[in-house]
């Protein structure tokens, strides 16, 4: 039946450790590489490896895999904005505002579709 009766409580302690986890090393990576296209695409591989641990657990409705995706996206993806609003000078502003809205548009696409291979399948009773 799938907890059908019975709401899990989140566990976001272990969510704020994979949050961690990801925002050292994008931090590791934007330092080495200073390229941001390189830290999103190291973040995306920690979503996906998060959303393949969810899909494998086969609990997580579409609702609350995308809060917890969306929750390890925004804490990883904290250190890469830090670290381009010290490195920026005269336009570093605009620049920030920038970069701040296209890390949330592609956070939410990929949070987005991660959900969707996070969900359980649906049950037919």
């Amino acid at each position: 039946m799938n907890n059908l009766f019975y709401r899990e409580k989140e566990n976001w302690l272990l969510w704020a450790i994979w949050g961690v986890f990801g925002a050292s090393f994008t931090a590791g990576l934007a330092i080495y590489s200073k390229s941001t296209q390189v830290s999103l695409i190291a973040i995306s591989t920690i979503i996906i490896l998060l959303t393949w641990r969810m899909a494998a657990s086969k609990r997580f409705s579409f609702n609350r895999a995308f809060k917890v995706c969306f929750t390890v996206f925004s804490l990883s993806v904290s250190p890469l904005l830090f670290i381009n609003s010290v490195n920026d000078g005269l336009f570093g502003d605009l620049q920030l505002g920038i970069q701040l809205g296209f890390f949330i548009v592609s956070g939410l696409i990929i949070c987005l579709i991660s959900a969707i291979f996070a969900r359980t399948p649906p049950q037919y009773y």
